[in-house]
């Protein structure tokens, strides 16, 4: 064989493996690069979820608190209302006491009216009397009976 050959294969052989060897660099290169990329993306992407699912989670706890702070509205306006509602009743409640207590003295006042005349033997003031002390007691009777079935509601 011919030196010469012989170096021309060896010079082929070396310049084949330097292609290789190239290809090889390039490849690892751009590997490199695509899983930089890659990586970067993921990051990207990571970042960007974290950042939506904060902002989500932040969206409901200020939802939620909305909804708190409206039901806590609602309930202290129902309360408010429960009050007044209360206030007045009480009011309406003392009011009839009150007019159950004049009407029930007044029943009192004729009936003593009616014993007064009939011990003085004045059996035309006690029979004026007598009809006075019965619409009292009605009257009595009547605020009385409404008194009660206000009081029960």
């Amino acid at each position: 064989m011919d030196g010469g050959i012989i170096a021309a294969a060896g010079d082929m052989v070396s310049n084949a493996l330097s292609s290789v060897r190239d290809l090889s660099s390039n490849a690892l290169l751009s590997n490199n690069d695509t899983t930089a990329m890659a990586f970067d993306a993921i990051g990207g992407t990571t970042s960007r979820a974290l950042s939506a699912s904060t902002d989500v989670a932040n969206s409901a706890f200020n939802l939620n608190s909305s909804v708190t702070d409206s039901a806590f509205n609602v309930s202290n306006n129902a309360f408010a209302a429960m009050n007044a509602f209360n206030e007045k009743n009480m009011s309406a409640i003392e009011k009839i006491n009150t007019e159950s207590l004049m009407v029930t003295a007044g029943a009192a006042d004729a009936a003593l009216d009616v014993a007064r005349n009939i011990s003085q033997s004045d059996d035309m003031a006690a029979s004026a009397n007598m009809t006075q002390a019965v619409k009292w007691a009605a009257l009595a009777a009547a605020v009385i009976g409404a008194s009660m079935a206000f009081k029960r509601g």
